[in-house]
């Protein structure tokens, strides 16, 4: 049991610090002049998502701002008239490339 204890410490004492939550974003539109509306949730936050209107290029300096360096998901889920829902997902690297495409998914 001692041993099991004195690996679980070493493993937590070398492994690298948590990144600290980062804000997820809600985008519908476009809405009107090539401008989208964009919620921001910000983490660890009890408020209402902060409401934006950006064009694409300002999304995007956002998102290169938020995310510079690490890796990220970015999640589409489509309504449908039915109780289906479809989604899909990719995986962009911190280099800010794509890395994966996860196929679409079905749900209820």
């Amino acid at each position: 049991m001692k041993a099991i204890e004195a690996t679980e410490k070493r493993i937590a004492d070398e492994a690298p610090a948590c990144e600290p939550p980062l804000s997820s974003f809600s985008i519908i539109g476009p809405v009107t002049g090539g401008k989208f509306d964009v919620r921001e949730y910000v983490p660890d936050s009890t408020n209402e998502p902060v409401p934006k209107t950006l064009s694409r290029a300002e999304f995007d300096n956002l998102l290169i701002a938020k995310f510079r360096g690490r890796e990220w998901v970015v999640a589409f889920t489509y309504l449908t008239g039915t109780p289906q829902h479809l989604s899909f997902s990719f995986l962009v690297g911190g280099n800010g490339r794509l890395k994966e495409v996860n196929p679409v998914k079905a749900w209820d």
